[in-house]
């Protein structure tokens, strides 16, 4: 992951104080929270549920991206990255043992499972959203 923002900064023309000095966006600081409160008070069925569409999203809009992108682009590195054949091969696995876990999850661990994927899947949207808006704090 620190290799992938490091280059993320590098294709930005970030040096490396900007990058440490850069902080989240509110959506960008509620989604991580959100993640880390999960890490931090679930059961590992339900993390797995609520880190999954941060990989699956990333591999669709790279993938999206990666079809109709012009070339030469700023952001090749980034795109090659989630477009690739790679990130796509540790993206399966993660449906593949999401869905595993879940397969032999109770009804209440199934149904905490659904609602830490939707709430995930709405917060990785609201961080594309605010990205494209250039969303900032407000005060």
């Amino acid at each position: 992951m620190k290799k992938i923002l490091i280059a993320l900064a590098a294709v930005a023309s970030l040096g490396a104080a900007d990058f440490a000095a850069a902080r989240p966006t509110p959506v960008c600081d509620h989604y991580v929270s959100y993640l880390l409160r999960t890490a931090a008070l679930d059961s590992f069925p339900v993390v797995l549920a609520a880190v999954l569409p941060c990989f699956w999203i990333y591999l669709e809009v790279g993938k999206s991206i990666h079809a109709r992108a012009a070339k030469p682009n700023p952001y090749q590195a980034w795109i090659d990255t989630y477009a690739g054949d790679e990130f796509e091969s540790a993206v399966r696995a993660v449906i593949t043992t999401t869905d595993d876990v879940a397969h032999r999850a109770s009804d209440d661990t199934l149904a905490a499972m659904h609602a830490a994927f939707t709430r995930a899947t709405q917060l990785e949207w609201m961080f594309w959203d605010s990205a494209y808006r250039l969303a900032d704090w407000p005060v």
